[in-house]
Formats: C-alpha cells, sequence, structure tokens
C-alpha cells in the first residue's frame, strides 16, 4: 500500500450496480445501469467493472479470491488495475472524464474531494445501511460519509502509531515502553548515548514520497490537541502554521533532524525507502532501536520479524 492512512476506503466513481456484499457506484452526472468498463463518459460497458487500487499485491489478491466468486455468479468480469499515486491519478482522471468505477482511496479526504467535484454517487440507497450501521466498528463509516451520505465503503484498515522495536536487544538492554513523549525523547538519548542510533526512519515512497512524515505529523497533532482539535486540523478550520501544528513539527524535527538520531542523518530520510528503513533492526547489532510503522510494515519485514514486538500506542 503506498500512502496508507487508518482507513483505505472507496471512492466509487463510474455507473452504478449492486452485486451482493460489493458495490460498485456511478460518476455524480453518470445514469446507472448494468456494470461499467471506465469508459471516458463512465457509462456502462458490457458486464466488465473496473477496479482502481494502490495496495499491496497480497491484499489485492485476497481481495480477488473473494470476490471471484460473488462477480462470476452474477456474470460479471472484474478489471483489476494497480495504481501508484492513486490520489493524484484519480482527480487528474475525473479531470478528463476518464474514470474507473471503483476507486480504492487511501485517504477519506480525497473521497470527500472527489464528492465536491460531483462525481461519486451516494452509496446509501444501494447498500443494506442498518446492516451496515450494526456490524461495521464505530467511526469506520463515517470515514466515508460526506455532507450525511455514505460515498466510501472500508475495505481495509491498517493500525498505525506502532513503535516497532527488536526484542531480544530491547530485553537485553533493559529499556521499557515509554508513556508520554517525554520519556520518548528521554529513551531516544538514552538508546543514543550507548552508541547505538535510535530511529529507524525512511519516507522514500516513489511518487508518493514523504507520506510516512505526514503520519508523525498526524499522530503529533492528536497526542498535543486531542481528538477534537485533529478534526478541526483536518477540516481547516486549524490553519497547517497554527501553534499546535508548529509544535508537533519541532518534535517531529527533534527526532528525525538531530545528529545522531537516524541511520545517515537527515539527509538520508527522503531518499530511504519505508519498506526498507526498518531493515538495521535486523543486524545482530541493530543499526537501530525503533521504527514507526503501521501494522502493515510487517509484510516488507525479513523472515525474522517475529523476534519484534510493537511498542504500545
Amino acid at each position: 500500500m503506498r500512502g496508507p492512512s487508518l482507513f483505505k476506503t472507496f471512492a466509487v466513481v463510474g455507473v452504478t450496480m449492486a452485486m451482493t456484499t460489493a458495490c460498485l457506484a456511478g460518476g455524480g452526472n453518470s445514469g446507472s445501469g448494468g456494470g461499467g468498463g471506465g469508459s471516458p463518459t463512465g457509462q456502462a460497458s458490457g458486464s466488465t467493472v473496473t477496479i482502481w487500487t494502490s495496495m499491496d499485491q497480497p491484499v489485492i489478491d485476497g481481495l480477488k479470491a473473494g470476490l471471484a466468486p460473488l462477480a462470476q455468479a452474477k456474470g460479471i468480469t472484474v478489471n483489476w488495475q494497480k495504481i501508484d499515486n492513486i490520489n493524484q491519478v484519480i482527480m487528474t482522471k475525473i479531470q478528463a472524464n476518464d474514470v474507473p468505477d471503483i476507486a480504492m482511496i487511501p485517504q477519506p479526504g480525497v473521497v470527500a474531494d472527489i464528492v465536491k467535484r460531483n462525481k461519486a454517487t451516494a452509496l446509501d440507497n444501494i447498500l443494506d445501511m442498518n446492516s451496515l450501521k450494526s456490524s461495521m466498528l464505530p467511526g469506520t463509516l463515517e470515514a466515508g460519509t460526506v455532507n450525511g451520505k455514505l460515498y466510501g465503503l472500508l475495505v481495509s484498515a491498517n493500525t498505525k502509531s506502532f513503535v516497532w522495536y527488536p526484542k531480544k536487544a530491547w530485553d537485553a538492554a533493559g529499556y521499557t515502553a515509554p508513556q508520554t513523549i517525554d520519556e520518548l525523547n528521554a529513551l531516544t538519548d538514552k538508546i543514543k548515548a550507548s552508541g547505538t542510533t535510535p530511529w529507524c526512519l525512511g519516507i522514500e515512497s516513489a511518487a508518493a514520497t514523504g507520506w510516512p512524515a505526514t503520519d508523525w505529523f498526524e499522530d503529533l497533532v492528536m497526542r498535543y490537541g486531542g481528538a477534537d482539535q485533529y478534526n478541526q486540523w483536518v477540516k481547516h478550520q486549524i490553519k497547517f502554521d497554527s501553534p499546535l501544528v508548529r509544535q508537533a513539527a519541532a518534535e517531529f524535527e527533534k527526532i528525525a533532524f538531530t545528529d545522531g538520531n537516524v541511520p545517515g542523518g537527515r539527509k538520508a530520510i527522503a531518499s530511504t525507502s519505508f519498506q526498507k528503513a526498518g531493515t538495521p533492526m535486523f543486524d545482530a547489532k541493530p543499526g537501530c532501536m525503533l521504527y514507526k510503522q503501521g501494522s502493515f510494515i510487517t509484510t516488507f519485514f525479513v523472515s525474522r520479524w517475529r523476534a519484534f514486538r510493537p511498542l504500545p500506542h
């Protein structure tokens, strides 16, 4: 997955159709009908449905396996396309009126932007909303809801805010999980004083380079401002240069840019792949001790990843 966030949400663009538990919905101005081929006009094309996603291949394979028998029962062919940097590509395609039937968007905010462009169809009259409300975790439907209507549906979720560490070396050093930011900073200094680089950090992700740093910002804004101020920030009610965001930025700067805190120093952060940034933890003498990443990162770890544990968050 590129640019992952807490929710990976369906943004539905193209034509409308119901398919058991899967749903395919159309652009705001397009007609509805039996399948869609993602043609430039967004109209139906036979019984083929095009799905765009940026998720990692093992996840796509799992979704394919689950969807295939349902699609076959309805006589539908599903055309899966993996799209890198999907958040930007989908907006370009919307301007060209050349959209897929379904786009799996990593950020709910992008779903809201698609809705503002009148290129998504509400799912309230397509899905069994009562069943969803009783079965989905609190907050998940809200992630895809815009102006009181459901436009995106959760299909995959990753837990964020984990800090991973090499358990054997960690226990041998006698470290304990910090409970506050001050304790985290103290631990960082203690690890560095022992001669080990504290943090693994890399934000390179091809066209999506930089998203791991935004995860840090989001966590720190939430930590300092709580849920209410975080939501205000997301809605642009709190400006990006506000004292709250500056406070979060200062903490990230302290961890990421202080000499000796990350392998290769601050200059290496942007060129180090997020998939490989945690690799030095697997060395006999760990090259870094702490790696903040989501639950999905284990798919990029070497085979010894089971020696690791995430810190409480």
